[in-house]
């Protein structure tokens, strides 16, 4: 009897730990999707002038979070643009670069839009006009605010399993 409400207690700390432990993370996931959604509303608002391409190339990378998956494929442009006269060469695409691809050909697709020499819109941070992109979108993927979102979903799920199981006994009748 004793080994089993022992097992019992365990089985119910580890699940209300495991549910702690999911809370602070999908928080964090959904906080950091509110961020760069905020951010990319604030780029929208952005002065835009005109830059030109010097520099557009795609590097292969090790994927350092999945050595199973291959390479990753990274997309490096580089433009030159001016603020009040003052030169400045930009390194980012969108806000959320770096951006990496599974495959050369997607990446690849993507460095062609901007070749050498071509003329660009710019579009930069009045604050801070070293802060640069030259594609001012909000990005369809919603993977961070999902995952957060079912995090503390499951969060919940568990923490009522906990409190569940140590209630029943004292709800069911003898």
């Amino acid at each position: 009897m004793y080994a089993a409400n022992s097992q019992l207690i365990f089985g119910v700390i580890c699940t209300a730990i495991c549910a702690i432990g999911l809370i602070p993370i999908g928080v964090l996931l959904i906080l950091a999707n509110l961020h760069g959604r905020k951010a990319l509303d604030a780029a929208q608002s952005w002065p835009r002038t005109t830059g030109e391409i010097i520099q557009s190339q795609v590097r292969e990378s090790a994927n350092v979070l999945d050595e199973n998956s291959g390479a990753l494929y990274l997309l490096d442009v580089q433009y030159t643009y001016q603020v009040d006269g003052k030169p400045y060469t930009g390194r980012n695409v969108t806000l959320s670069d770096p951006q990496s691809y599974n495959t050369a050909a997607e990446a690849t697709a993507i460095s062609n839009r901007y070749l050498v020499g071509r003329q660009v819109n710019v579009y930069y941070n009045p604050q801070n006009p070293a802060t640069a992109v030259i594609e001012c979108r909000k990005p369809g993927n919603f993977a961070l605010l999902i995952v957060g979102i079912l995090s503390l979903i499951f969060a919940a799920c568990m923490a009522c399993a906990s409190v569940s199981t140590l209630a029943w006994p004292y709800l069911s009748p003898q």
